[in-house]
């Protein structure tokens, strides 16, 4: 078969894409919907599910790439499960741009029983001289433990390290693992700095006393970041500084570039909660080669696992795993100094269930989590942070969960009544079906409503508060992280609600007192139907200890979180809606510019289990300027 050149192929695919995928306007200059990687663009690296150990197939996991002077060479983690109890760091190789992928091999094989643990997620990288390396992590663990969270899994009864295995060879052989420190926790692939300074990021666990009602099961613990190096080449290794230390964050799975010598970026996932309460991944920036580490801000993706370098342009291209918010594997390019805004994180499958006419944005859903609309902003991470929230809106019509607003205290609203959730008798009637506008303020232990300027509720929130700051749906569940058959086998993630799975079922979901899910929140919805018209919001979060808020928005402006339907492009759907079922993507970029994006994925609709597949692209495409010309 004849190729076309990608930069030309990925025009002619982009152009004839879906409207779902090039994302029609509501209203002219604004994107209704994300831009999608086209599926003539997408290729399967390996979905095998000979010698698997269970009916659904191998489980694809943690997938990274290089380019090289004999083609491609693909790492991932083929396992068992996403909680695993065997599996192998394997290697793919491809010589025609990632279109075909052949030569799977396993570089290492780990399992409970032999070698009393598993290999976690393996990182690849290709240095100045050639040489390929992956860092992995090993967890030790037995059949009959829970998989562990990384607060546990670092302890001394249980233990982790970090491992590097070389190829000197284009990846055709390995030699490796080389042990390199006994704390493991997530590590993130390996750059070279410009002064030939190797250096990766680490993830360690600490306990804290310092965070309100603390989410299960991480409870006292939180994360820290760190970077460690090398200045031999690799041969001996030592942790240089802390890149983040806040338990109001947990940084985790930190990627890294270089912007200029000596000037790093680090892109963190926020690990407080798993992200579940609204936090953005954050840019943290060095200019001492990572010494010390200074300015940070609010970036406007969430992202898990994130892998950002240079493309041959200079921009900076981020792909990772999205969550808080719809599941899947997105891309953004931007510029090294560009001021990024802060933006809403959104859970919306269905981007046809908002639009924008008329001066106001309709949010129209119906049941089941396929078709829920909830925006999220930034929480309130105490009892005595200040949250006030105005909006103007009116109601046709609202389910149970249909339409409510959050502020640090959940609030109902009804066509007739508007009350607070978990305390019905807490409320008022009101004719919501008229424009109204509403102001909610949160403060020093009490609450108050006011409509068209006048007060109507004032109570106190003892027992209602959330750290939850949202609009649109109410997410009623979220699930636990600690349902694990004994044999290693059992998967939770990405199992729909109300399905049982041997002796436990999924819908069995623990909460707080106070309704916040405990562990991952999965996106699970009920009574969720609704019709709701939004003429604009501003919302402020007072947080002592941790970031603050002051947004606004209008429907002039397009929708609240416009900046990912006009600048963000998804690579994949995740058709379980379960975020585990994706992500941890890595890319690099060829000198034909051909983009190549990997990542595991159970597709839409969603395969049984996960599997690893490539994403052929261009810059061009990923900025929109291979369908507009430029913007």
């Amino acid at each position: 078969m004849k190729y076309l050149p990608l930069a030309v192929a990925a025009v002619a695919i982009y152009a004839s894409a879906s409207a779902a995928q090039t994302g029609r306007t509501s209203e002219p200059g604004r994107r209704s919907a994300m831009r999608e990687i086209p599926d003539a663009s997408k290729f399967t690296i390996s979905n095998a599910t000979t010698g698997a150990p269970n009916k659904k197939g191998w489980y694809h996991h943690v997938v990274n790439v290089v380019d090289t002077p004999e083609g491609l060479v693909c790492v991932y983690r083929r396992t068992d499960a996403h909680t695993s109890i065997l599996g192998d760091i394997m290697v793919a190789r491809s010589t025609d741009g990632g279109r075909t992928w052949t030569d799977h091999k396993s570089v290492a094989y780990a399992d409970v029983w032999n070698e009393g643990g598993i290999w976690v997620a393996p990182q690849l990288s290709r240095l100045k001289d050639g040489r390929l390396v992956i860092i992995c992590d090993f967890g030790r663990r037995t059949a009959k433990e829970d998989h562990p969270m990384l607060s546990q899994w670092q302890k001394p009864d249980r233990g982790m390290s970090n491992h590097l295995f070389w190829s000197r060879d284009n990846g055709k052989t390995w030699d490796g693992p080389h042990k390199i420190d006994d704390v493991g926790g997530e590590p993130g692939y390996i750059i070279e700095l410009s002064d030939g300074t190797l250096m990766y990021t680490r993830t360690e666990s600490r306990e804290t006393d310092k965070i309100w009602n603390p989410p299960l099961p991480w409870g006292g613990n939180y994360y820290r970041n760190g970077a460690v190096v090398s200045t031999d080449g690799g041969r001996t290794w030592e942790r240089r500084s802390s890149i983040s230390d806040d338990p109001l964050q947990g940084d985790c799975e930190v990627g890294l570039v270089e912007l200029a010598p000596g000037k790093l970026l680090a892109v963190t996932r926020i690990g407080f909660g798993n992200a579940q309460f609204g936090q953005p991944s954050r840019f943290i920036y060095s200019d001492d080669g990572g010494h010390t580490w200074g300015r940070h801000t609010l970036s406007p993706i969430y992202g898990q696992r994130t892998a950002v370098h240079k493309l041959r342009s200079g921009k900076l291209l981020v792909t990772y795993r999205n969550w808080w918010g719809t599941p899947g594997s997105y891309a953004l390019v931007f510029d090294a100094g560009e001021k990024l805004p802060y933006q809403p994180t959104s859970f919306i499958w269905d981007e046809g269930r908002t639009t924008i006419k008329d001066g106001a944005m309709t949010i129209n859903t119906a049941e089941g989590p396929e078709s829920g609309v909830i925006f999220g902003l930034y929480p309130a991470q105490a009892p005595d942070s200040r949250v006030e929230f105005e909006a103007e809106l009116r109601v046709e019509s609202a389910d149970v969960n249909g339409v409510h607003i959050s502020a640090g205290c959940d609030v109902k609203i009804e066509p007739r009544r508007i009350s607070l959730h978990g305390r019905a008798s807490d409320g008022f009637e009101i004719d919501a079906t008229q424009w109204r506008k509403y102001r909610i303020v949160r403060e020093s232990g009490m609450i108050e409503i006011y409509v068209d300027g006048e007060l109507k509720l004032k109570k106190p929130t003892t027992g209602l508060e959330t750290r939850l700051v949202r609009f649109g749906n109410r997410q009623t569940s979220g699930w636990s992280t600690s349902l694990h058959r004994p044999d290693g086998l059992k998967r939770i993630i990405g199992e729909r609600a109300n399905v049982t799975l041997g002796e436990a079922s999924v819908s069995q979901r623990p909460v707080s007192a106070t309704g916040e899910p405990l562990g991952a929140p999965a996106n699970v919805t009920f009574g969720n139907a609704s019709v709701s018209h939004w003429r604009s919001l501003a919302v402020k979060v007072e947080n002592k200890n941790d970031h603050s808020i002051d947004w606004q928005w209008s429907a002039r402006d397009g929708f609240p979180d416009q900046f990912r339907r006009d600048r963000i492009v998804r690579l994949d759907r995740t058709g379980s809606r379960s975020p585990g079922d994706s992500g941890y993507s890595s890319w690099t970029e060829r000198p034909d510019g051909t983009v190549v994006i990997v990542d595991y994925t159970n597709g839409n609709p969603a395969a049984p289990v996960p599997f690893a597949r490539a994403y052929l692209t261009t810059e061009d495409f990923l900025t929109g300027q291979a369908l507009t010309g430029g913007r």
